[in-house]
């Protein structure tokens, strides 16, 4: 094998090591805290959902299920703190969340509804495009 192959399987190996390391620390008690009050749900809660949003933890099926319900409640509850908290968030996160919301866990989310909220906003923004458009996706599902 040659030294470049080497290195590259080096790489690789840290990379895995150091992401299977941070997902074992995603931090699932609190999203089921968050989870088990998703139905009293403020708009000052909506920041506390987005910190928990942990590109290291996609890979785990537990936080996916405790995520994704959350995130569509805070776009359905809260859509304007949302769409405005959103614009906010790294580029990561942002990415993230969009992926959740193509692929809504839930076959009850009622995404038409939340799709609406987000297109009625005013000042449609750049974020609330891409929220839509992520939503739309979802519906095509």
């Amino acid at each position: 094998m040659s030294i470049r192959y080497q290195h590259l399987a080096i790489s690789v190996i840290a990379v895995c090591l150091i992401f299977t390391a941070h997902a074992g620390a995603c931090d699932l008690a609190s999203l089921e805290e968050l989870s088990s009050r998703k139905d009293s749900l403020t708009a000052a809660l909506v920041n506390e959902v987005y910190e928990h949003v942990d590109t290291a933890c996609t890979r785990n099926a537990r936080y996916a299920e405790l995520l994704n319900p959350l995130l569509f409640m805070v776009f359905q509850e809260h859509t304007a703190t949302a769409v405005d908290t959103f614009a906010t968030l790294d580029h990561f996160t942002r990415h993230l969340i969009l992926r959740e919301l193509e692929n809504p866990i839930d076959p009850t989310t009622e995404t038409e509804k939340i799709l609406t909220k987000v297109e009625n906003l005013p000042g449609r923004s750049r974020s609330s495009k891409r929220i839509a458009h992520a939503l739309k996706r979802s519906a095509q599902h």
